[in-house]
């Protein structure tokens, strides 16, 4: 399912106070998706994604606005994470590996998955032979000196703008795309289950995402709670 998205955050500071989106196009719907503040959980950051597309990193008392197509919506998120994710830079000898280039990093669950497969082996083989590896030396010797070496094999530099996170990213792919063909879903290690909403032209929905013992829940709110509870919010940033 390809539907085409108008992201309403790009060029904005996660400190951003709450300022109400644009109504959405006649033919469209407004979601918003986001994070009330808790000290619960707080260090946790999902990654949510809209009909597969990236929309931001829900940081905690953070909301992203995306205006969508009416009809079904997919809205996923990733497990909260302690640390943040990066994308990788389309740059680098890496980036034209086969199968990695021009792969669209916030739309990889629209990707072929052969490229994908493609991509991800190119990498790993790559981070094999080039990565950066530590070395310990020395003896078990009373008085005896550990000495600790980093080496960088010579074609280190090829990685220049690589991300280690692009193999999450990648293997984020196949889960979102079961998402979004609303067949029986699988565990995922990776994904929360993916929320369904069907929304109509003109409307506006609230999504509020949650910390919980699974790692997190997404649910569709009440218009008015939501247009209260999102007033107290941040920006969220739309790239990493």
């Amino acid at each position: 399912m390809l539907l085409v998205l108008l992201p309403l955050i790009a060029g904005s500071a996660w400190s951003q106070k709450f300022t109400p989106a644009p109504p959405p196009a006649p033919d469209k719907s407004l979601v918003y998706v986001y994070r009330e503040g808790s000290m619960v959980g707080a260090v946790g950051r999902p990654l949510i994604f809209v009909n597969g597309y990236f929309l931001a990193e829900m940081h905690n008392s953070n909301y992203a606005p995306i205006e969508v197509p009416r009809g079904a919506v997919v809205i996923s998120s990733t497990y909260a994470r302690t640390n943040a994710v990066n994308f990788p830079e389309t740059k680098g000898p890496w980036a034209s590996l086969p199968g990695c280039a021009g792969l669209d990093w916030r739309r990889l669950a629209m990707a072929p998955p052969a490229d994908i497969g493609l991509c991800r082996s190119g990498l790993i083989d790559l981070l094999g032979k080039c990565g950066a590896y530590t070395e310990v030396l020395g003896c078990q010797l009373r008085g005896c000196v550990w000495w600790v070496t980093t080496r960088f094999p010579a074609c280190n530099p090829t990685l220049n703008g690589f991300s280690a996170d692009a193999l999450y990213l990648l293997d984020l792919a196949g889960p979102l795309r079961l998402a979004l063909d609303g067949g029986p879903q699988r565990r995922s290690q990776l994904l929360i289950a993916p929320l369904r909403v069907q929304v109509e032209a003109g409307k506006t929905y609230y999504v509020r995402w949650s910390i919980s013992t699974s790692g997190g829940s997404l649910r569709v709110v009440d218009s008015t709670a939501g247009a209260k509870e999102i007033r107290k919010l941040n920006l969220a940033q739309e790239s990493l």
